[in-house]
């Protein structure tokens, strides 16, 4: 298909003026025109592209070194003097006595500035001034090199440690396991006094909440008895505002928290004793069957980082703790199957009626582990 990018009109006072050559011409002066107007088209798409990709790396690289500041050790600064270099803080430096040029990487990031002088009362040449603005480029390129390999190597870390904490992961064989494996990966493990992995008694969805909530695994420092293996949703207003099943719920201080209830502060800041909290959603193949919850009896902060680790490990833990639910009802199944097949046997080898009575009396008690176990007759009324 072709597409009309417009109209050559072409006009004349006397009738058949154009002749087939004229139109020819024209039409070949047409498709020149629409060769033109395509090729400007893509080049002033190119152009937004290209600045679109610009402001991309510039916003990339502001955000990136505001990443490196926050979260690396950045020196201060250094003063060569008198033949000898030593660190210096730049807050030292008279800003009056040194004409400062800032070195800014690529995108207008200032990220320091440099100065060299022999005597702070004399101001820079405009040749020494040119030579310092180059020199300047320079370095900001250098730091922006250095600050780059320093993050690629810090990702590359932080992703073996997560590949190790994961593969870890895959060898656990309880929900125990899982929970421990979590504490001692992530920030669950540093300063919590209570994590536990809760699953809900069936899949939230938007058309259907769970009415349960179950405990599978718990590690805690908490007094016995501060704590339950069940918790009813409805007692827990808030739950609907506070999980999320696409993100953590984070609260880095319970008393101010103004979406909760009373009774979801009250269990959390008196019977707790937390002062901290955060949920991580457990979801498998799209469904969402519960939360990983620490709880923390001291304001903790809860780094990006960190908890992108933490979503990355639950993320997985899911799944695992779901082919464990699958496998242990598949096992009680089996076992249930078993125990009816041989209460079975032993009632169908029976010849009395006091027998079968008696047999099932006694293994319904075995197999239940019940102090009393009744099979009897209906009394007929008379």
């Amino acid at each position: 298909g072709e597409r009309i990018l417009g109209v050559l009109d072409v006009q004349s006072d006397q009738a058949n003026a154009l002749t087939e050559d004229d139109r020819l011409l024209l039409e070949g002066l047409c498709g020149q025109i629409a060769i033109a107007m395509e090729q400007t088209r893509l080049r002033e798409e190119m152009n937004e592209r290209l600045d679109e990709i610009n402001r991309l790396n510039q916003a990339m690289r502001r955000e990136g070194w505001q990443t490196f500041r926050q979260s690396a050790e950045i020196p201060t600064g250094f003063l060569y003097q008198q033949m000898s270099i030593a660190p210096v803080d730049p807050q030292e430096i008279s800003s009056d006595a040194y004409a400062a040029i800032p070195i800014a990487v690529p995108g207008g990031e200032v990220i320091g500035s440099l100065a060299v002088t022999d005597d702070p009362q004399r101001p820079l040449t405009p040749e020494e001034r040119s030579f310092l603005d180059e020199v300047s480029a320079q370095i900001a390129l250098a730091l922006d090199g250095a600050r780059l390999f320093n993050q690629t190597q810090s990702a590359l870390a932080e992703t073996e440690e997560l590949y190790e904490a994961t593969a870890q992961l895959n060898t656990a064989k309880s929900f125990d396991e899982i929970l421990e494996s979590l504490r001692t990966n992530t920030i669950l493990g540093r300063g919590s006094q209570n994590v536990s992995i809760n699953t809900f008694s069936r899949p939230w969805t938007p058309e259907q909440e769970p009415d349960w909530i179950d405990v599978l695994a718990r590690w805690s420092t908490l007094p016995t008895g501060t704590v339950i293996d069940r918790y009813p949703l409805s007692a827990f207003p808030a739950a609907r505002m506070v999980l999320r099943p696409d993100a953590p719920s984070i609260f880095e201080d319970l008393l101010t928290a103004t979406n909760l209830d009373d009774n979801t502060r009250a269990l959390y800041t008196q019977r707790f004793g937390a002062k901290s909290t955060i949920f991580i959603p457990l979801v498998v193949s799209g469904q969402w069957i519960g939360y990983v919850n620490g709880i923390y009896q001291q304001h903790t902060a809860f780094p990006e980082a960190e908890v992108r680790r933490l979503m990355a490990m639950s993320s997985q833990a899911a799944v695992i703790i779901n082919n464990l639910r699958l496998l242990n009802e598949t096992k009680r199944q089996a076992e249930r199957e078993a125990m009816l097949n041989t209460i079975s046997q032993k009632i169908q080898s029976a010849t009395t009626v006091d027998a079968v009575l008696q047999i099932a009396a006694r293994e319904l008690g075995h197999a239940l582990g019940a102090q009393r176990a009744i099979a009897q007759l209906s009394v007929k009324e008379k």
